[in-house]
């Protein structure tokens, strides 16, 4: 069977059964991404669990929270394009399985890695996890596959949809799921227990339902450079090279804000793995606010150029919100709006890419931004590891000074545009 046979199969008996095994994937990713933030801060900083033991300095456990969440959108980084590549070769189904598997792994590893107290094998676990979360593009393309034209829209709208639900109940299981105030046999272990248990019936039902929808005969060739590649290309092209370096100091901003914020509220304001798994859920929410309600709202009034320009400006205030002298409740008054404005702001920037290249180049548009994404959350992990040693809001304010940059860039840009 060719291709388009194939894909024409899928669309005719595939139906929500089979495309709900894809949603999942995508969900599974976003979920576990925000899964670890409520569990990492006491695993790492709390004196009474002993993950580290006592032995180990502030800096020493700041720098070892930044490699933590550093190593999986680095592994995504390489990970995404690799996947792409083999998925041509050996077919999208058996790629998805065996990421899947990766996942359920991962999870596992970490539950193993918690049990044994070994920060080593927590690092691995992230690995694992990131390196199978590449696996987002090819399901995303799998939707595209089986979904007849006159449904393709829904189905992507529900597909934004699962990412965003993943973003907001990811650190609400972290949290609530940890919390033996809850249910007296709740631990650390028990979110990841949880999300290897979706994992696996995940498995199960792909490979039950799902079809394949293409069957690849191109010759394997490993090419761990591509992510390098691809993300080298966004600066070569000189009708997105200016908005690729204003998506990437963006991403910079809001990877340091999103993966630090936690360890602020923990050292500044005490909060505990709950109370980090609300407040992140809050910002996963005002990113399903901003794709569901107040992106098809502006687009009816403003150009797309103006909607990231004005998103970046709110987005700069509400981080500078988060240190105004009004104790605990200036980070919670600055969360919505903060996740709101960044949401719209990646939403017009994939938009203002997509429209500056031709309709050969859309999948490479996806494949770049996703790729700046990652290296840019994955360096900057790293790097607020390192700034928080001296001062937990320091990574917050590096955040806020790149958003200013930001901001004036997409300025200047906007007004050669007009």
């Amino acid at each position: 069977m060719n291709m388009s046979t194939n894909t024409t199969a899928a669309k005719v008996s595939g139906g929500l059964r089979a495309i709900l095994p894809l949603f999942l994937v995508i969900f599974i990713d976003s979920f576990g991404l925000g899964l670890i933030y409520p569990i990492l801060n006491p695993l790492l900083f709390s004196a009474h669990h002993g993950l580290l033991g006592a032995g180990f300095s502030f800096p020493e456990r700041e720098w070892l929270y930044g490699l933590t969440l550093g190593v999986f959108p680095l592994a995504t980084f390489f990970s995404a394009p690799l996947l792409g590549d083999i998925s041509d070769c050996i077919g999208r189904k058996k790629v998805l399985m065996l990421c899947l598997f990766g996942s359920f792994g991962g999870y596992l590893i970490a539950v193993y890695a918690i049990k044994i107290h070994s920060i080593t094998w927590l690092i691995i676990s992230r690995v694992f996890d990131g390196f199978t979360s590449g696996s987002q593009p090819i399901a995303q393309a799998c939707i595209v596959d089986v979904s007849p034209k006159e449904k393709k829209a829904h189905n992507l709208s529900l597909m934004m949809l699962m990412l965003a639900l993943g973003l907001v109940l990811g650190p609400l299981a972290g949290g609530f799921l940890s919390d033996p105030h809850w249910v007296s046999f709740f631990t650390y272990m028990t979110p990841l227990l949880f999300a290897a248990f979706v994992s696996f019936i995940n498995i199960i039902w792909l490979w039950w339902f799902f079809k394949e929808t293409y069957h690849g005969k191109r010759k394997l060739r490993i090419r761990l450079q591509h992510g390098i590649e691809i993300f080298i290309s966004a600066f070569r092209l000189p009708t997105v090279r200016w908005l690729a370096a204003i998506f990437l100091i963006l991403q910079f901003a809001w990877g340091g804000y999103f993966q630090f914020v936690s360890v602020f509220l923990l050292r500044r304001y005490g909060f505990d793995a709950s109370q980090i798994g609300i407040f992140m859920g809050v910002l996963g929410l005002g990113f399903v606010v901003a794709l569901g309600l107040v992106m098809p709202l502006l687009v009816r009034f403003m150009s797309v150029s103006a909607i990231v320009l004005g998103s970046l400006l709110v987005a700069t205030i509400a981080v500078f919100v988060t240190f105004l002298p009004a104790g605990v409740n200036a980070p919670w008054l600055a969360a919505m709006p903060f996740a709101i404005a960044c949401a719209l702001a990646y939403t017009g920037m994939l938009t203002l890419f997509s429209n500056r290249v031709g309709d050969d180049k859309q999948g490479w548009v996806m494949g770049m931004s996703s790729a700046i994404a990652s290296l840019a959350w994955g360096v900057m992990a790293l790097l607020a590891g390192a700034l928080s040693n001296y001062n937990p809001a320091l990574p917050l304010w590096f955040s806020g000074a790149l958003l200013v940059v930001c901001t004036l860039a997409m300025l200047a840009w906007h007004q050669a545009q007009i």
